[in-house]
């Protein structure tokens, strides 16, 4: 079972552009179908600046690899480290917007820190004798699910992140509003700025005062304030867009603490010092 983050879905062409590898660093691989197929076969592309993704398209990092990617609509996307993750797109219309953007992720695995640009104001159509009026751009809707939940976005900067071994989807909000959606039993949660939630795969029964009850009641999906923890892994998937305007704004700072601050591991940062003597 996936979670999502928005209640669009939509499919999308496989030759449709997504968006874009804007930046790529150690191994990151495009798994693309072959389009003359019609099974699910893909081929891997090393994705490199500037490398153009196709709706369907999966993003693979390695091992202290990472990718910041620009999609269609008004979103990026910072992956960590290990993740893999399905590019979505579609369209969806409502008469109130003159826009028609609308997409989605799918998180296999790993962690990654998205962000959705604020809605704008559009011109709308009059009679040439009539002032022009304008209206907020109400279609765009982003999302990402993963296999235990899915989460809805519009204007925010967010953290999502799912390991496999654990079953276990920790969403967590820098900015702005997430409605979070527990695919298990489809309760819903808005985590506002600050705050986190955790969601398992499998719940578990909530406590009862009369064991004797028949009442199968689960556990609240509750958001709590952000976990020291969790900061330290948004800080990690950040650290190849630690100079990038939309991702250092006044509130992820105070959030984060100082861009200089988001570091790798450990380990890793002694694969880059190796990387750096190379060459050299």
């Amino acid at each position: 079972m996936w979670i999502f983050l928005i209640f669009f879905l939509s499919t999308a062409s496989a030759t449709e552009s997504c968006g874009k590898v804007t930046r790529a660093k150690g191994e990151v691989d495009v798994l693309r179908q072959k389009t003359n197929e019609s099974s699910d076969v893909r081929v891997a592309l090393r994705a490199k600046e500037n490398f153009d993704i196709l709706c369907n398209d999966v993003i693979v990092t390695g091992k202290s690899s990472r990718a910041k990617l620009q999609l269609r609509g008004r979103g990026a996307i910072a992956m960590g480290p290990f993740a893999r993750i399905e590019v979505m797109g579609g369209s969806m219309k409502k008469a109130e917007s003159t826009a028609n953007e609308a997409q989605a992720l799918k998180l296999f695995y790993g962690r990654v820190r998205a962000l959705v640009e604020k809605e704008s104001s559009t011109p709308e159509a009059t009679d040439k004798n009539k002032t022009t009026k304008t209206k907020k751009n109400l279609s765009y809707r982003f999302r990402i699910q993963t296999p235990s939940a899915v989460a809805g976005v519009r204007g925010t900067d967010f953290f999502v992140s799912y390991d496999p071994n654990t079953a276990v989807t920790e969403q967590a909000t820098i900015e702005g509003l997430v409605d979070v959606q527990r695919f298990a039993d489809q309760q819903k949660v808005s985590v506002k700025s600050g705050y986190q939630v955790t969601i398992a795969k499998d719940i578990e029964p909530a406590p009862s005062a009369t064991p004797q009850s028949s009442s199968q009641e689960t556990s609240q999906l509750t958001a709590v304030p952000i976990v020291p923890q969790i900061l330290e892994e948004i800080r990690k998937t950040s650290t190849h867009v630690q100079k990038d305007p939309e991702f250092t704004s006044a509130k992820a700072v105070e959030l984060l603490g100082k861009p200089e601050t988001w570091t790798p591991p450990p380990d890793e940062l002694a694969l880059d010092l190796k990387n750096i003597k190379e060459e050299f």
